[in-house]
């Protein structure tokens, strides 16, 4: 707010990079630690809701500011913006166990698992593609609004507002769909929202025009509520010990692609809808890319899955421990509950109870209890056997 040139003002937004990016990877780890079973997918929408809100109420909110009061007010209400969520954080509690914490060389053994799993690049890719989308339109949206057709910064906030208003439609409306339809579907469904807004923009090639520019950025911004929190889903899940390392990775890999796709941007020119509308064309390209690559390594897993299918109700009690192990390694692998239950012959409250105390407990929660007194005969002699019974056909 008191900057005095233009190295002054980077400098105090990269500390507020710096602090935005922790609170990120911490309320990831919270949502993992705290939250299991099917609530966990309604509540990763609620959390892409909130993340969605800033794209949609700051451009908003900074348009009035600016106008009436100067650009320099903005920082002063992100000042008693964040004075107000430390206040609240003092009120959080650590949500890992003791059991679950890692030493500083496990957490970086942790990191080149993550980086190795070519789901989480896949996933990492389009999530990043998603930031992108929010990010260009805001970088170019102010000179196509303001000076080329020289329109207020109000006016262009309540663009803004309009298509970020949209985003939250995708995403309530994936929030309503998330219990019946599939995420796959979702996600589907949302690319094809923004392909629909591609071709929106090009309805007028050669010229600047606002109305078929802002419709195909409504359309790309309500397919991307669609598919946003399907997709944070599917990284979430991977590796639930390993919650902070992964948001943290995550946030990393998603401000790579959102500052490379920036800069770029920066040197396109913004005459024409086809020239706007090209950034959007290869981020989606990208994205889809993403996307396909994750639900390819999610069905990889599934079939690796079915290929072990065995009747889960004919094992005895030493056997339930492999039993629970796989079933949790499956949906973290991407298998949904469903689908582990079914293949293994499991209630899905079962299993959901299982991946519930994985979470919190770690390993051991999925070890067997011994068996009280002296063990059957038969029980003894199976000792030599292998762990596993031979798969039904």
């Amino acid at each position: 707010m008191l900057a005095g040139d233009i190295t002054q003002l980077l400098i105090g937004r990269a500390m507020q990079g710096f602090a935005i990016g922790a609170c990120q990877v911490v309320a990831r780890a919270l949502l993992v630690d705290n939250i299991q079973g099917e609530r966990f997918y309604v509540a990763v929408v609620y959390l892409s809701l909130a993340w969605g809100l800033g794209p949609v109420l700051a451009p908003f909110i900074g348009g009035l500011i600016e106008q009436y009061a100067g650009w320099r007010w903005n920082f002063a209400l992100y000042a008693g913006y964040s004075a107000l969520l430390l206040a609240l954080s003092f009120r959080l509690q650590e949500s890992l166990p003791p059991s679950r914490r890692k030493s500083l060389r496990q957490s970086l053994g942790g990191y080149v698992l993550i980086l190795g799993n070519p789901r989480f690049l896949s996933v990492t890719l389009a999530l990043g593609c998603s930031l992108s989308v929010f990010l260009i339109w805001n970088i170019i949206g102010p000179f196509v609004i303001q000076d080329r057709l020289q329109q207020s910064p109000s006016y262009f906030g309540t663009a803004a507002l309009f298509a970020g208003v949209c985003y939250l439609a995708g995403t309530l409306l994936n929030r309503t769909l998330i219990r019946t339809v599939s995420g796959r579907t979702l996600m589907l469904a949302g690319l094809a929202a923004c392909v629909l807004g591609i071709f929106a923009m090009l309805c007028t090639p050669g010229a600047l025009v606002l109305p078929t520019l802002l419709a195909g950025v409504i359309l790309t911004n309500f397919g991307q509520g669609l598919l946003f929190s399907n997709v944070v889903a599917l990284t979430m899940t991977l590796y639930p010990d390993r919650a902070g390392a992964t948001a943290s990775l995550l946030g990393c890999g998603m401000m790579v692609c959102a500052g490379a796709s920036s800069a770029l941007v920066g040197h396109l020119p913004v005459d024409t809808n086809l020239s706007v509308s090209l950034p959007f064309a290869v981020l989606l390209v990208l994205q889809g890319l993403g996307i396909w690559g994750a639900l390819r390594s999610t069905a990889l897993a599934r079939l690796s899955i079915m290929n072990a299918k065995f009747d889960a109700r004919s094992l005895d009690h030493r056997l339930l421990q492999t039993l629970r192990q796989r079933a949790v390694a499956a949906v973290n692998e991407g298998c949904s509950v469903a689908q582990v239950a079914l293949v293994y012959g499991l209630n899905r409250r079962t299993v959901f109870r299982w991946v519930a105390d994985y979470r919190h407990d770690g390993p051991q929660a999925l070890l067997a209890k011994p068996i009280p007194g002296r063990p059957k005969r038969r029980e003894a002699n199976a000792a030599s056997e292998p762990m596993l019974p031979a798969r039904s056909e």
